[in-house]
């Protein structure tokens, strides 16, 4: 697939991880790939992880050819459908609330992390972390277009 912008998959561990784990996933049944095709070729692609019935959405890369009509939607479908026709019991968006996923459940759950400092070292870089998450924030909503 062509690349429009940069992905979180461009950093080299988390390339590494990937190529790490996807062999020992795929032949323990934890994970699924769904591949939409389009005249012989493919156009999008949905990685998941599947575990004790549930079917975790990871990652979708869709073609930018094919972007505006929407192929993404219609691979998250037979996704879905082809999830509950092994039997699973839920299919998971995990954390976030990107309007796609609101076109298939309304139902939402928060995230929370705990963290812990032992020792001030740990302390200052815990409050530092904060502050950087805290930038990015801040930045995303300054740079987000305006209504028009």
């Amino acid at each position: 697939m062509h690349k429009e912008k940069t992905s979180k998959f461009d950093h080299p561990m988390r390339q590494r991880f990937h190529e790490m784990v996807i062999e020992p996933l795929l032949e323990a049944n934890f994970l699924r790939f769904y591949i939409l095709e389009i005249n012989g070729g493919p156009s999008a692609a949905l990685y998941c992880y599947n575990y004790d019935d549930h079917v975790y959405y990871y990652q979708i890369g869709i073609d930018p050819a094919w972007k505006k009509m929407s192929i993404g939607l219609v691979l998250m479908g037979k996704a879905i459908s082809a999830s509950f026709a092994e039997k699973t019991k839920e299919f998971d968006f995990l954390r976030g609330f990107e309007s796609y996923k609101l076109k298939w459940t309304s139902d939402t759950r928060n995230t929370f992390a705990l963290e812990i400092a032992f020792g001030v070292r740990a302390k200052i870089c815990f409050a530092l972390l904060a502050l950087r998450r805290q930038v990015i924030r801040n930045l995303k909503d300054v740079t987000k277009p305006l209504p028009q």
